[in-house]
């Protein structure tokens, strides 16, 4: 900016994090401002019409993503958690929150504003909610994304099912036929 120019300038937050700054040039109207604030993604605001708008802001939970699974014990379930971030580099923690303590979970791979946690649930205290939570430039997302873990519900037609297509039909050359169970042995 030049020397001698006389400037006005106003900066706010709104209630979703965005800071609008207002200069205006009362010579010319044109203006150029270099931010120097902790804001990696903005260095730069070039305006010619006296509002500059620097959207950035911590991150939040995208809406309409999944938030219950049913797992069975030692079943494998890829949890995605994706937030609406400016700037979009994001890390991420994740733990669960079984009713009697949280745990930090440390299985997942992050890129940029998106993570997903690999999750086996071995024991009863491995169900509960899931969190996911994400940090940028600007701050730590105020509220977490939330999945819940719930044991999958198994009835006796998928035990019948799934032991009916365990059991395969062995028959040798001489047309004897067994039926044999997986690592178990033999059934004639």
């Amino acid at each position: 900016m030049r020397r001698g120019s006389s400037y006005r300038h106003h900066a706010a937050k709104n209630s979703r994090g965005i800071l609008i700054i207002k200069w205006a040039d009362l010579q010319t109207s044109v203006i150029v401002l270099q931010i120097k604030e902790k804001l990696s993604s903005v260095k730069t605001a070039i305006s010619c019409c006296n509002l500059v708008f620097c959207s950035v802001y911590t991150p939040t939970c995208k809406p309409n993503q999944r938030d219950m699974f049913g797992v069975a014990r030692e079943e494998v379930v890829n949890i995605t958690c994706e937030v609406d971030s400016d700037p979009q580099d994001v890390t991420f923690r994740w733990t669960l929150n079984n009713s009697v303590e949280n745990t930090e979970l440390h299985n997942f791979e992050s890129s940029g504003a998106m993570s997903v946690l690999t999750y086996i649930p071995r024991t009863p205290m491995d169900y509960g909610a899931v969190q996911c939570l994400g940090r940028n430039s600007v701050g730590e997302q105020k509220e977490p994304c939330v999945v819940r873990i719930i044991p999958a519900v198994v009835t006796e037609s998928d035990i019948a099912q799934k032991i009916e297509s365990e059991m395969t039909p062995v028959c040798s050359w001489k047309w004897k036929c067994a039926v044999h169970e997986d690592e178990q042995g033999l059934i004639e």
